[in-house]
């Protein structure tokens, strides 16, 4: 769903729910507003929940009120406030956000037989998915331009297994990798320095404006981590930017 301007917390939950946000512009103050009203939403939400009757929650379950996606609450909501922390206060804020699952059909990128079987394993079936769980866009008040992705990688085998003694097994096994990134275009005033060495930062001066980026693999990572690790690689790539000079 795409949104260009404020509306109460109902709606905003309603398109959480509903798969998510494309594209969603609002001024940075205003993307604070949301993500704070979405929390207050979420929280009554769980409580009537909690307290609705066992034949509500059976026969009437869509008068329940919505609940927000933990990749959002968990994820997706502290990036965006923190980002809109440093972002200028008059340039609007881009926020993409996909709750609609990592195993929804449409994020299939392979499926089929892998060429080789692993030992003992008479049959394998394997999909894997890529699931663009958020993307923000901003400019930040020194005027550099920022983004930063978080995209979860899904691979689900099931097989067919013979053990030593010869029974058959089915088995289902799941490997997650979430992958971080982060890409900042300097304004062409600001000298950026080179990263230690060592560092996965790269650094592009073949345009006008430096270009920085920055990029972490996390496995089997819970929410709070990829946050942690979001940010981190954001203080990373900023501190490379000579801060002596400002943009208007």
């Amino acid at each position: 769903m795409s949104e260009t301007t404020t509306g109460p917390a109902s709606s905003w939950m309603q398109s959480l729910t509903a798969g998510g946000w494309q594209d969603a512009q609002l001024l940075p103050g205003d993307w604070r507003g949301v993500v704070r009203e979405v929390a207050v939403a979420n929280r009554a939400a769980r409580q009537e929940r909690d307290s609705a009757g066992f034949l509500r929650r059976t026969f009437k379950k869509k008068s329940l009120p919505p609940v927000a996606p933990d990749d959002w609450m968990a994820l997706a909501a502290p990036l965006v406030e923190v980002l809109a922390d440093d972002a200028r206060a008059d340039v609007p804020m881009t926020v993409t956000v996909d709750v609609r699952g990592t195993q929804a059909p449409e994020k299939v990128v392979w499926q089929g037989k892998p060429a080789q079987l692993p030992a003992r394993v008479v049959k394998l079936d394997e999909t894997r998915y890529s699931d663009p769980i958020l993307e923000l866009h901003a400019r930040l008040v020194d005027g550099t331009r920022c983004h930063l992705s978080v995209v979860r990688r899904l691979r689900t085998r099931k097989m067919v297994k013979r053990s030593a003694s010869g029974k058959f097994k089915q088995k289902t096994k799941d490997k997650s990798k979430t992958v971080v990134t982060v890409k900042l275009v300097a304004d062409g005033s600001r000298p950026v320095h080179d990263p230690p060495a060592g560092a996965p930062v790269t650094v592009d001066r073949a345009g006008v404006q430096p270009r920085i980026s920055s990029k972490a693999t996390l496995t089997n990572a819970r929410p709070e981590q990829v946050v942690e690790v979001a940010l981190g690689l954001l203080v990373g790539v900023h501190g490379l930017i000579d801060t002596g000079s400002v943009t208007s």
